[in-house]
């Protein structure tokens, strides 16, 4: 039996299904990447963007590095063959936005690194279907602004990291959604104070407390 076909520059493991494409000074995902690759690693690299396409029938994914790139934009759809990918570290990149659809595929999702990029803002239709996730890490980012409802669907996350942002008002039961919180860090924000939007209650009387 053949062995499945390695990426150029890149070392595969035949035994774990583990792609190791580190430090190859890619500009680009590689073709070729065997359909049942469980763990890439694609760290350290010169990728500026995610193009439709690049991961299609990687259904055995699970493991998703793409830290210390220069990844400014990802493409709509580009996760749609992710569906049971479990752990995405896109850290230290220069992303400024998430697509709207960014959740999408990612249903199974239980570790989210977003951490040292230039998001400055985030909107509640890029994480809405994450509802697996257990761990998102926001924070050394320029966050000015948090939708409300961004969290709403993200029932099973114990652990938010939101420090090192630009956030300024945190509104009264804007983590309310979040029962299976267990650490939350909000240090080195410009926080002020909390607010209650206009046309709501306070949460203590939304509780019924």
């Amino acid at each position: 039996m053949s062995r499945p076909i390695c990426p150029h520059l890149c070392f595969c493991y035949e035994s774990s299904s583990f792609v190791d494409c580190h430090n190859r000074h890619l500009a680009h995902v590689p073709h070729g990447i065997p359909h049942n690759t469980w763990m890439l690693n694609l760290r350290h690299n010169n990728l500026s963007g995610l193009e439709v396409g690049c991961f299609d029938a990687l259904w055995s994914l699970k493991i998703l590095l793409l830290s210390h790139n220069s990844i400014a934009k990802i493409w709509p759809q580009t996760f749609t063959s992710l569906s049971f990918l479990e752990k995405m570290d896109l850290s230290y990149n220069l992303l400024a936005h998430l697509p709207h659809d960014f959740s999408n595929e990612l249903t199974s999702l239980k570790d989210l690194k977003v951490a040292h990029n230039c998001l400055i803002a985030l909107g509640f239709e890029s994480l809405q279907y994450m509802e697996n996730l257990e761990k998102l890490d926001l924070s050394h980012n320029l966050v000015t602004s948090i939708e409300r409802g961004t969290f709403r669907g993200l029932s099973r996350l114990r652990h938010l990291y939101l420090q090192s942002n630009r956030l300024a008002v945190i509104y009264n039961g804007f983590f309310f959604m979040l029962q299976n919180l267990e650490v939350l860090l909000l240090n080195s924000n410009n926080i002020t104070g909390l607010k209650t939007p206009t046309g709501t209650r306070e949460c203590n009387q939304a509780s019924g407390a």
